[in-house]
């Protein structure tokens, strides 16, 4: 249930926005910036997410709260006479500041006499409202009217009206009578088993049959959620019969729980929200009690857990297999956001050492390549030059040390994916990679590393260290070859999505899939890059005659590419 002092702002989508020129219309991507007047002295403020086009842009999951308090009476005359500031900006472009759109705001007097205000408001160029440039559909909400008898006054008393509605409940006559068309009764609900498909199913019907017309924002916030994944109990399939649970995931349910009470707050009785409420509860408590397992349960019970994490995110993908065979696209989507959630859920768990090395790694790269940037802008006559690659070629050695840690690490990640015969969810082409990957890791680290120990003349002076080099740098170029084919066929697949999600019908009232792969994309085209600057600096050191450009880079490029990669890494770790 909503809380007293809380006031909720739910910004929906922007309809007919202005496209500055230079700008695609399908592409256009804008997010809203929420003020708050109270307190004055610190205005509250928030941000939406981005909103994908300008006919009709959909700002998904941008219900924010804001704190009040309805008692202060400095609170009641901002209310009558300030407004909540709407800024819409817009995305420039790859690391360049976003530039602001336009202005909208929304009077909060009404408040006093209404506790939801759903509005449709003109957007303006500036402060000074010279001209419209389309519009924004907010709604917001408190859970009384600020001027209307507070309801903890009225509950001072008893109603016996109550009781005596519980006790005819029970009564198989009065149950009878009641008309197919209205909504079940307390005891009914009850008797439901507290699952969450269960309870969303509940508040589905309940919603349709108190009001069957409804705001659609209300609707498809409750059709989009997690806990109408399973409408027809007796599926094989069924998540409950799964039997494993995921963190990420059940705190996904719980916060669409939320929305879901919050929207139907106005449309259920006390009784039904408190039922929902209590669904959510259980949620929260179970990933608590996951939580607490794992801590206090050892190496083991991580492990098991990981397995049954792997074997649920097979299962969401059996789902939303079958959902799209059936062209339920929504449904596939959730289960595919599920899954997605239960991989960085096993991701997280399953961090080994080349990924604990990876930080301290990067920035190695970055003092490395930065140096020999640095000497490459000197020219050779200059002293400073030379020692500067000494300090160039000192940081790889730093560098080659830290990767020869990693071996062990690898061998254990490459002993664990074994054939692939486990990895169900990838396609065959990408198994195949990742397998010819695997075996150029377990021969670079230690050809690297025993072309290392003859530069050091640990072999004996005689002993050339050619012939591990090249092994180790045709290994490494494969693994380049490998993930810029992996990464491009990935974005190829991003692109498909985001395609088909903008050429959705511009006035459905469909929530957008919650799997929006612009940063995905982004994180593909950043590792595109990375691979390409280094594939130029392995050929380089190949040093073949006659091959490419192998040995011909100035010192300037391989600063230059080696930073650029860099960069590249520490942006996508960024997003």
């Amino acid at each position: 249930m909503m809380d007293d002092q809380i006031l909720s702002v739910n910004v929906l989508r922007g309809i007919n926005l202005r496209v500055p020129s230079g700008y695609s219309a399908a592409s256009f991507e804008t997010y809203v910036i929420i003020e708050f007047p109270y307190p004055p002295e610190t205005p509250q403020t928030a941000r939406t997410r981005y909103g994908i086009g300008s006919t009709i842009a959909e700002y998904s999951d941008s219900l924010h709260k804001f704190h009040i308090k309805r008692t202060d009476g400095k609170f009641k005359r901002l209310m009558s006479r300030k407004e909540l500031k709407l800024s819409i900006f817009y995305r420039v472009g790859f690391l360049r500041s976003d530039r602001q759109l336009g202005i909208a705001s929304i009077k909060l007097a009404p408040l006093e006499q209404t506790s939801t205000i759903h509005e449709t408001i003109d957007i303006f160029e500036n402060d000074h409202k010279k001209k419209a440039e389309g519009k924004l559909e907010v709604k917001i909400r408190i859970k009384e009217a600020l001027g209307s008898i507070k309801s903890s006054e009225v509950s001072l008393q008893r109603w016996l009206v109550i009781d005596h509605f519980e006790e005819n409940s029970n009564n198989p006559k009065l149950s009878t009578s009641k008309s197919p068309s209205t909504a079940p009764s307390i005891n009914a609900i009850s008797r439901l088993i507290p699952t969450s498909d269960a309870l969303g199913l509940l508040a589905i019907n309940l919603a349709n049959n108190l009001n069957n017309n409804k705001d659609n924002d209300d609707d498809h916030a409750v059709v989009d959620s997690s806990t109408t994944e399973s409408n027809n109990n007796n599926r094989p399939n069924n998540q409950q019969s799964v039997g494993y649970q995921s963190i990420k995931v059940l705190k996904y349910e719980a916060d669409l729980l939320e929305q879901q009470i919050e929207q139907l707050e106005d449309h259920l009785t006390k009784e039904q929200i408190d039922q929902l409420r209590i669904k959510h509860q259980t949620l929260v408590k179970q990933s608590d009690d996951i939580v607490a397992s794992l801590r206090h349960g050892g190496k083991q019970v991580i492990q098991e857990h990981v397995r049954s994490l792997e074997q649920l995110m097979e299962h969401y993908n059996k789902e939303s297999d079958e959902y799209r065979q059936r062209n339920e696209i929504k449904k596939a989507d959730m289960f595919l956001h599920k899954k997605d959630l239960v991989a960085q859920e096993i991701e997280t768990f399953t961090t080994n050492q080349l990924e604990l090395n990876s930080s301290r790694n990067t920035l190695l790269c970055l003092s490395q390549y930065s140096v020999c940037l640095t000497a490459g802008c000197l020219s050779e006559k200059n002293k400073w030059r030379e020692n500067l690659m000494n300090l160039y070629a000192r940081i790889s050695l730093c560098r080659t040390i830290n990767r020869s840690l990693d071996y062990f690490a690898c061998l254990s990640r490459i002993r664990k994916y074994g054939l692939g015969q486990n990895d169900s969810l990838s396609s065959h082409i990408n198994r195949l990679l990742t397998l010819v990957g695997n075996l150029c890791d377990f021969v670079y680290y230690p050809a690297e590393c025993i072309a290392w120990l003859c530069e050091a003349n640990v072999f004996g002076i005689n002993r050339s260290s050619r012939p591990f080099r090249l092994v180790s740098l045709i290994c490494w170029l494969s693994n380049i070859v490998i993930s810029i084919i992996k990464n491009t066929i990935q974005l190829i697949k991003y692109k498909k999505l985001l395609k088909a999600e903008r050429n959705k019908d511009g006035n459905s009232k469909e929530i957008r899939s919650p799997m929006v792969p612009l940063s995905e994309m982004y994180k593909c085209m950043l590792t595109l890059l990375n691979n390409f600057c280094f594939f130029l600096l392995c050929i380089h050191w190949l040093a073949i005659p006659k091959f490419l450009w192998s040995g011909k880079l100035p010192v300037f490029m391989v600063g230059l590419c080696g930073t650029l990669a860099t960069i590249c890494n520490i942006v996508k770790m960024a997003l």
